[in-house]
């Protein structure tokens, strides 16, 4: 006889019940109900209906039991970032929101000046969205504060809908993360977080995993429906049920998931285990597209960067911090790529790339050494008054291509200076 389980499945447009099992080693699947859902209008604002989806999930328990294949556990997936506040009562306080919700508008400026938007990314790691929990909730405190004073719990969607069928509160990790509330060293709510939002952490029930169990169907719900089974908290926001059941989370491995919204991913664990297989030459002008420090005019020769982007380094010291936090990040081994219109002047000094000379090169030397890189060296035959026609080496012009050769030539006698100095192949 098959053992059956019973996946719940609801996204923001819809939800459906998928019955699996094993039969000759191989996962079967069926879907036995489906149903639609969709925010709605109440007092001016976009609400969920609640008591229709926990209507829909009862009545495909139900369609288990007429086809004669009851299931032995079930798990609910949801859409991420909405809640439910509950009283002690257990009853629902106040509107049950949607994140397409305006209310948030502004709630961002708010939390801003609680903590910086580089500080809570820092903190939880979840990209800023002004749907996300923590400006809904914030919303609540600054438009509806009678319904936080009155609040005893919080449940996110999936564990309020677990809830209502068995009467067991529990939160779980995955939803939770998406509201930009939880600290992801601790795996817990950021505690600390929500005190100095001024939200009252005692309505945050202890994270859990999936595959705890939550509990029995209510006595009630056993009898309307003809059995009971197990409740389980899965990877219960449906983007990380999806990327679970993604079949093959090899090194080469990418997903894509695709709803109401669109994911692509990757293994992260994976893909930086690979990385540290994986030498990396960092080239200096990723920290200033190709701007350089010879020249203060604008990028030519066919060049397609725009040297303009906010941040950019503008100094050698600058450009040599920005770097040093680039490969703090990189797994794995690291070398430098370097250009030649990189050359590092002291005050006052200039030489021109005709005459570059290996003391130019000085401090990227001295920077590899102190992290025991090898640099990589590129002469740069572009952006110079000398390019002439669009043309360097094979410049029809002779003292044109003579410049270029001979920048050609103090680039070799540079790169023979990093072998020597740094001990390493040209």
């Amino acid at each position: 006889m098959n053992k059956y389980y019973l996946a719940v499945d609801i996204g923001a447009s819809s939800g459906r019940h998928m019955l699996a099992w094993l039969e000759d080693g191989l996962i079967r699947m069926e879907e036995i109900h489906r149903f639609f859902n969709g925010m709605m209008k109440k007092d001016g604002h976009l609400c969920w209906d609640y008591e229709k989806l926990f209507g829909d999930i009862v009545d495909g328990l139900k369609k288990c039991k007429e086809l004669g294949k009851i299931p032995v556990s079930m798990g609910i997936d949801t859409w991420g970032v909405d809640y439910a506040l509950l009283d002690a009562e257990g009853q629902v306080l106040g509107n049950t929101y949607g994140y397409r919700d305006s209310r948030t508008n502004g709630m961002d400026e708010v939390v801003s000046r609680i903590i910086s938007p580089e500080d809570l990314y820092a903190r939880t790691g979840i990209q800023k969205q002004m749907f996300n929990t923590i400006y809904q909730l914030m919303a609540v405190k600054v438009q509806e504060p009678q319904l936080l004073d009155a609040a005893d719990k919080l449940l996110m969607v999936p564990d309020y809908l677990n809830y209502l069928l068995t009467g067991v509160a529990k939160c779980e990790y995955t939803e939770a993360t998406t509201g930009q509330l939880v600290n992801p060293d601790t795996k817990d709510w950021d505690y600390e977080l929500i005190d100095m939002l001024g939200i009252k952490s005692t309505i945050f029930e202890p994270l859990t995993t999936a595959g705890t169990r939550v509990g029995g169907l209510k006595p009630e719900l056993v009898e309307e429906v003809g059995f009971d089974l197990d409740v389980l908290q899965i990877a219960s926001h449906d983007t990380a049920s999806a990327v679970m059941a993604v079949p093959s989370m090899g090194k080469e491995t990418v997903y894509i998931s695709s709803g109401t919204w669109s994911f692509r991913g990757v293994d992260t664990d994976a893909a930086i285990a690979k990385l540290k297989e994986i030498p990396v030459s960092l080239h200096c002008w990723q920290g200033d597209d190709v701007i350089g420090f010879d020249h203060d005019g604008p990028l030519t020769g066919g060049i397609q960067t725009t040297g303009n982007y906010p941040g950019k380094a503008t100094t050698p010291e600058q450009l040599l911090q920005d770097m040093d936090k680039a490969m703090s990040l990189m797994p794995g081994k690291k070398k430098l790529n370097v250009h030649a219109c990189y050359a590092i002047f002291e005050d006052g000094e200039f030489a021109d790339r005709d005459k570059l000379e290996p003391k130019h090169f000085a401090k990227w030397v001295e920077f590899a050494k102190e992290r025991n890189m090898g640099i990589d060296f590129n002469p740069t035959f572009f952006s110079h008054d000398k390019v002439k026609d669009g043309l360097t080496l094979s410049s029809p012009d002779e003292e044109t291509r003579k410049f270029w050769i001979e920048h050609g030539k103090a680039c070799i006698r540079i790169s023979e200076y990093f072998a020597k100095v740094l001990r390493c192949g040209i």
